[in-house]
């Protein structure tokens, strides 16, 4: 062993040990044994044939609608023909309109995004918002207009941490309720 491969694994002997890794790891098996024992788990119950029946509905409502239908074919071509008519009329009908729907939203809501980002993205600059970048060099910004500058900063900030704070989903939620859909 060369004298560079003893010194790392003399370093890599005396490096400093830290159990928090190992006696998190050993807790965590730990839980999941008291789990497994204590609950009232039994991995039999996954293959009963009630959870089998369940699993079958369910794969069977995953098809569309025609093929649940006693009168499907029972050819996969004919039933694969089936399923892409239905599918061709899905989109005829409520497809083209739904996709253009969202495309609509979406050009507009991105609009509206960097319009309003644009408009609160100055009174929320620090360098920004204060009375000194209007002012000539070498003289102070009376304490009213300081003061005003300052509120103009702060309430922005705290309407844009207000604004991401709240998840995508609830802004959502908020205006179909007020605007409807």
């Amino acid at each position: 062993m060369s004298t560079r491969a003893a010194r790392l694994d003399q370093l890599h002997r005396d490096r400093p040990r830290r159990p928090f890794v190992t006696r998190s790891v050993v807790v965590l098996l730990l839980i999941v044994v008291v789990s497994w024992v204590a609950g009232d788990f039994a991995p039999g119950r996954l293959f009963s044939e009630r959870q089998q029946a369940n699993a079958a509905r369910f794969l069977g409502e995953l098809q569309p609608w025609p093929l649940q239908q006693d009168s499907a074919p029972t050819g996969w071509a004919d039933r694969l023909q089936l399923a892409g008519q239905w599918f061709g009329g899905m989109w005829s009908e409520k497809g083209v309109e739904a996709v253009a729907s969202t495309l609509a939203i979406s050009l507009v809501a991105i609009l509206l995004a960097g319009l309003w980002g644009s408009l609160l993205s100055l009174p929320a600059a620090r360098n920004f918002a204060s009375a000194e970048p209007f002012l000539p060099a070498g003289r102070a910004a009376p304490r009213a207009v300081r003061f005003m500058w300052r509120s103009i900063f702060l309430a922005t900030r705290g309407l844009l941490t207000v604004m991401r704070a709240l998840p995508e989903y609830i802004w959502a939620f908020l205006l179909l309720a007020l605007l409807g859909p």
